[in-house]
């Protein structure tokens, strides 16, 4: 519960930052390629976009760069399920919503890549969807490390994100398949 509280709570500055990027976006694509609005065609940046941004305000906020690495060792974890065995019977609750928030976090990526990559009906590659998520579950780790003071890279967070999108791309497959059957 206290996860879609700390995202609705956030709501407001997500929806300006997206509606910005976005505008930013259409007038770069007007000069540079002559293109038009066109909701059918856009509405998978716009998706894209709008998770993008869920994505930076829930893993990078608050912002405070921390750039003196004499402290970044403690911040660094890199053996995998020392955090959560580690703060499981401590924590309880918060290692619980933790670890489905890490689980949900990329559960969106899938389909969204799909909306987004999809050309003409076929399907995206599921190892280059794959090679995607990882990198951007890689590369809110280290942007967490840099950008913030109370958030750490660790290598939990991204296997725990991995699961989440596999399942997603397992169940996002299986839909498409069934969708394509009707047709």
């Amino acid at each position: 519960m206290f996860i879609i509280d700390d995202l609705f709570s956030e709501v407001p500055y997500v929806l300006i930052g997206v509606c910005l990027t976005y505008i930013i976006y259409r007038v770069a694509a007007w000069f540079i390629q002559g293109r038009t609005f066109n909701l059918r065609r856009d509405y998978r940046s716009i998706l894209m976009i709008l998770y993008i941004g869920c994505l930076f305000e829930i893993t990078l906020t608050p912002l405070h760069p921390n750039l003196d690495i004499s402290e970044w060792h403690y911040r660094i974890q890199l053996i995998p399920f020392e955090t959560i065995s580690r703060y499981w019977p401590i924590e309880g609750y918060n290692s619980f919503r933790n670890i489905i928030g890490n689980i949900i976090l990329l559960v969106p990526f899938a389909p969204l890549a799909h909306l987004y990559f999809d050309k003409k009906g076929k399907q995206v590659s599921a190892l280059l969807l794959f090679g995607f998520a990882l990198l951007l579950s890689l590369g809110i780790e280290i942007t967490q490390l840099f950008l913030t003071e109370t958030r750490a890279f660790d290598i939990d967070d991204i296997l725990l994100n991995m699961v989440g999108f596999a399942i997603s791309l397992v169940l996002w497959r299986i839909i498409w398949l069934l969708i394509q059957k009707k047709r």
